[in-house]
């Protein structure tokens, strides 16, 4: 039931996100690491998708192809993305979803606290805490991660529903929320959240059987992207032994350290490397790690605390050998930068914060404690203090501390000033307003301290490349983009991003290219390219090149662009993306790879198969063949061939499971051909050649989703109690 205190919250939340993300409201628009790398150019994509009425599962304009919707960061079915979608614009549409996750995270939290027993008052920081810290705030550019982790508190409230009430509804309500946390796209998020949920639901035997049934529910409800996950997963680079490097970006100890200092952990080292460079700011507010310290030593809180403990312990990686030996057990070997769990740490101190802010307001409606009882804590603060300040001068934590200890000191000494000047009788109100007040204060200064760093102007991140230009609008083939800048992250990097159509922006220009970003990787592509053999890039058709330096071969010719740097060079070698051989040659894998290295096999005469060679008949040599696309969609490819004899037609699109072909409607087998793309035998003379996509993984969790739609509508359909009759 909503009440007027409920509204107040709820109208305080908005006004605080509202201010948190004021940018969004000047013609800014967050951008930085993966916001504009990947998820800019995602969210174009499922604009198309949209615009089309199609089903966004194939992604035509990266690594000669790949699956979209099984990428699990594109977030192709998340409800969230959708809504966010409706303002028109993929470069907004990114900043309004983290806006919208903030609000979802700060709710949750407070959902959360609730759920175990907390005060509205302390709920209300847990949700601050959680969602308003610059940790979240920041968090944006790593969309993916703050989609899922925005869920925790929601996961974390169910559960404890589920422990207290078990049956059919409160396992539903636990499986949408997972449901929701995996569409997200963060699996190692996810990880930690369901663990989350063990942890809640461990010593309740009755609500054992009901969790695997809300476990069965979460996996039906994601079907429609973990089928095809899962496919995706097997043909990748990192399931065939690809370098996953699943400890760079370990938090050192001072990054714990820095989620209560703010700045501790600055400066950091390199961009790359083995420490925590994954989050912009760890910080989530001195007296919200204070009073953290405090509600972990309350009994109901110890599972919550052990929780957040084992998660900041793994986050050092390979800082600490237990959690280095840990990280290389599966299912945790699957995924890479453990600074992602320190998101888990910030939920734990959230709802910590809350059971410590209960306690010191409890400890407010006792009697005043003696003079001897606030000297020794006194004496502990300035104790404290005092450790600070001598870290600081003697060098012992880092430069960037110093511009911190201010700050900490302040928002403690407010807090504790406002606890030893309440008097009764309202002692404990003015305490609770005193504390509560040192710890929003705290996160607003800090938010404000940090600035704005990641917000850069939407309009220049939306204008349209000069250099597709200069491609000219009827450009079908391939390009090729390696530009590189000295400062990775600068607004002048990242504002000029379409433009130079990096890393991922010739999405939005409809250009196909042969690089890519973004997990998984598919097998063979990345590897082939970045030898940076000829024969390969010809072969896949690339006829533009953009680089920032000298052209990558002798004979390219510069093409004059609106820009100075990066340059545009053009090729005249390159073959076209469909075309017709007669012969065929049948080799294995390694030769087939080998051969690209080599630039001495006539891709435009003769295809090499991996694989069996199907059967066909001996004809004289000829030369008429001929191909022409005459219709190219993301999931369907029409080709008109012409042919003296019998052959192959060539595409060079990549190979992968799923895609299917008829010949005059007649259904043929793709073979993998050149290594990396596809090919079908076809007779002599005219037909029409269909590729189309839409797999078996698609179609079997499209159902499983289904059924879990339904199984959660029969669980939260609403009983009709039966009437009875009155006795005569």
């Amino acid at each position: 039931m909503v009440t007027r205190r409920s509204l107040g919250w709820l109208a305080a939340l908005l006004v605080a996100l509202l201010a948190l993300f004021s940018p969004l409201f000047f013609g800014r628009a967050l951008a930085g690491r993966d916001a504009f790398r990947l998820f800019i150019p995602d969210t174009a994509f499922l604009f198309d998708a949209m615009a089309a009425l199609d089903w966004p599962l194939w992604n035509p304009w990266q690594r000669l192809g790949q699956p979209f919707a099984a990428t699990l960061q594109s977030q192709a079915f998340y409800p969230v993305r959708w809504l966010a979608m409706s303002t028109g614009s993929a470069v907004r549409a990114v900043s309004i979803e983290h806006l919208l996750h903030a609000a979802i995270a700060a709710l949750g939290a407070h959902r959360f606290a609730r759920a175990l027993g907390r005060s509205r008052w302390a709920a209300s920081l847990s949700a601050a805490a959680f969602g308003l810290a610059p940790l979240f705030t920041q968090l944006g550019i790593q969309q993916n991660v703050a989609s899922t982790a925005a869920w925790a508190g929601w996961i974390g409230a169910a559960a404890c529903g589920l422990r207290a009430r078990p049956g059919r509804r409160a396992a539903a309500l636990l499986a949408v929320p997972l449901a929701l946390a995996f569409l997200g796209g963060s699996p190692e998020t996810l990880v930690w959240e369901i663990v989350l949920v063990a942890v809640l639901l461990t010593p309740h035997r009755r609500a054992a059987g009901w969790s695997l049934a809300a476990g069965v529910v979460f996996v039906a409800l994601v079907g429609v992207t973990l089928i095809p996950a899962a496919e995706f997963a097997l043909a990748s680079q990192r399931t065939a032994g690809g370098e996953l490097e699943p400890l760079a970006w370990s938090t050192p100890p001072i990054g714990l350290l820095a989620m209560g200092w703010l700045n501790a952990d600055l400066p950091r080292p390199e961009y790359w490397g083995g420490e925590q460079n994954f989050l912009p700011t760890v910080f989530i507010g001195t007296v919200i790690v204070a009073l953290a310290v405090l509600g972990a030593a309350r009994r109901r809180a110890r599972g919550v605390a052990f929780f957040g403990l084992g998660w900041a312990l793994l986050s050092l990686g390979a800082h600490f050998a237990p959690a280095r030996w840990i990280l290389a057990l599966p299912p945790l070997s699957l995924f890479r930068y453990p600074a992602k769990y320190l998101v888990a740490v910030a939920l734990a101190a959230a709802v910590l914060a809350a059971f410590g802010f209960d306690a010191v307001v409890a400890r407010a409606r006792g009697r005043r404690p003696s003079r001897a009882t606030v000297l020794r804590r006194v004496a502990v603060l300035v104790g404290l203090a005092m450790v600070a300040l001598v870290a600081v001068e003697t060098g012992a934590v880092r430069p960037g501390a110093a511009g911190g200890l201010g700050t900490g000191l302040a928002m403690g000494l407010l807090a504790f000033a406002g606890w030893l000047g309440a008097a009764p009788p309202r002692r404990a109100h003015k305490v609770r307003l005193a504390v509560a007040i040192a710890a929003l204060v705290e996160l607003g200064a800090a938010n404000v301290l940090l600035g704005h760093p990641l917000w850069r102007d939407a309009r220049a991140l939306e204008a349209a490349s000069p250099l597709a230009a200069a491609m000219g609008s009827t450009f079908t083939g391939r390009i090729s983009v390696r530009f590189s800048a000295p400062e990775r992250d600068s607004a002048a990097f990242i504002e000029a991003s379409r433009p130079a159509l990096v890393p991922l922006r010739f999405v939005e220009e409809h250009l196909r290219a042969v690089e890519g970003y973004g997990a998984p990787e598919p097998l063979r592509v990345d590897d082939v390219f970045a030898e940076g053999s000829r024969a390969a890039f010809d072969l896949a058709g690339v006829e533009f090149y953009v680089r920032d330096g000298e052209a990558p071969f002798a004979d390219l010719e510069p093409v004059p662009t609106a820009l100075e740097a990066p340059l545009l060079f053009r090729s005249r070698t390159a073959l076209p993306r469909a075309f017709v051989v007669h012969d065929a040659d049948f080799v294995t894998e390694d030769v087939a790879r080998s051969t690209l290295r080599t630039n001495q096999y006539d891709y435009r005469s003769r295809v090499q198969l991996v694989g069996p060679l199907p059967s066909r008949e001996e004809a004289p040599p000829c030369a008429e063949r001929a191909a022409s696309i005459v219709r190219d969609e993301p999931r369907r490819v029409v080709v008109e061939v012409r042919s003296c004899r019998s052959g192959f037609l060539v595409l060079t699109d990549a190979w992968y499971p799923g895609w299917s072909a008829s010949v005059d409607r007649t259904d043929t087998p793709i073979l993998r051909a050149n290594y990396l793309v596809r090919a079908v035998a076809i007779p002599a003379g005219i037909h029409v050649v269909e590729f189309s996509y839409l797999p078996t993984s698609f179609l079997v969790g499209a159902a499983l989703t289904m059924l879990g739609l339904l199984a959660v509508a029969f669980a939260l359909w609403p009983r009709s109690e039966p009437r009875r009759t009155a006795a005569p």
